[in-house]
């Protein structure tokens, strides 16, 4: 079974801050992160086979919204859409991510009255190690022994920082607070941010 992440993007900003943000929802950190994080907080119960919606298109709520407010999300909804699609970054990104294995579609599950937009992703599990040996390169990790010491950290951060005995782990270990995969080479560092709208 497929499992999901959850990234939620904001409708803020202009097109160009709307674009980026949505960009770096896709990185290989982020989609990483999400999967990640998500089984270790459930661990050890399963996590998958869960709808994925990291980039959320028209995020207003409808609830309680008149038909010309919901006309309105609908039509930002429509624009965004087309914003995305006709992006060659974003068009790049996804292409990326289905290379390593990963499935999206439009759309969502929930429709809260209006027509929202967003792609869902999933991930099976073999494509996990995939994802993470993009973040590694992202992060500028070239060796094999550099990218080994990295997950072994990253593992370590995951139970110390997301495990429901988190505080077992954090008694084991010295603390880590940084994930050994943000580096500045990479979209979390945004210096230089090598995705640009």
């Amino acid at each position: 079974m497929d499992i999901a992440a959850s990234t939620l993007v904001p409708d803020r900003g202009d097109d160009a801050q709307y674009l980026q943000h949505a960009l770096e929802q896709l990185s290989p950190l982020r989609l990483f992160d999400e999967l990640m994080i998500g089984i270790t907080r459930n661990a050890p119960r399963e996590h998958a086979g869960q709808r994925a919606q990291p980039l959320i298109l028209s995020t207003a709520r409808s609830i309680g919204a008149t038909a010309e407010e919901i006309a309105v999300m609908d039509a930002q909804a429509d624009a965004r859409q087309a914003l995305l699609e006709a992006n060659p970054a974003f068009q790049a990104s996804l292409a990326r991510l289905s290379a390593a294995g990963i499935t999206w579609e439009w759309g969502q599950e929930c429709e809260y009255g209006y027509r929202s937009r967003c792609p869902s992703l999933f991930s099976p599990p073999q494509a996990i190690s995939r994802i993470e040996e993009m973040a590694a390169n992202d992060a500028g990790l070239d060796t094999a022994q550099e990218k080994q010491d990295a997950a072994d950290i990253y593992r370590r951060w995951l139970l110390q920082n997301y495990h429901p005995d988190w505080k077992q782990y954090q008694q084991k270990w010295p603390t880590l607070y940084a994930n050994p995969h943000c580096a500045r080479r990479n979209d979390f560092g945004l210096d230089p941010n090598p995705i640009e709208p």
